[in-house]
């Protein structure tokens, strides 16, 4: 049996979500947004749209082993990388 646990203020479903390498906070996907949670109190922190296309299409997210780059892996199949919490997104295509 499933219990929810807990629910996250998103407009879009969630595509994907990785827990940051400490345990300090959770990153979520959605078809607009990468978000970023903190973990204790479960407030959104900040949240990332791509400044070309208006929107990352995060189909999964990942951080990097220490942490310092999430990466979201995209529906048209290029990358988004986020270096720290307040950088703009970058995209290159695979």
């Amino acid at each position: 049996m499933l219990q929810e646990l807990l629910q996250l203020d998103h407009e879009d479903a969630v595509m994907s979500l990785c827990f940051h390498p400490r345990g300090t906070l959770l990153a979520t996907g959605t078809d607009h947004v990468v978000s970023l949670w903190g973990v204790e109190d479960w407030e959104l922190k900040q949240q990332f749209l791509d400044e070309r296309a208006g929107a990352i299409w995060a189909t999964t997210v990942r951080f990097s082993p220490d942490g310092s780059i999430l990466a979201a892996g995209t529906a048209d199949g290029s990358v988004a990388t986020i270096i720290g919490h307040t950088a703009c997104c970058t995209r290159g295509a695979l």
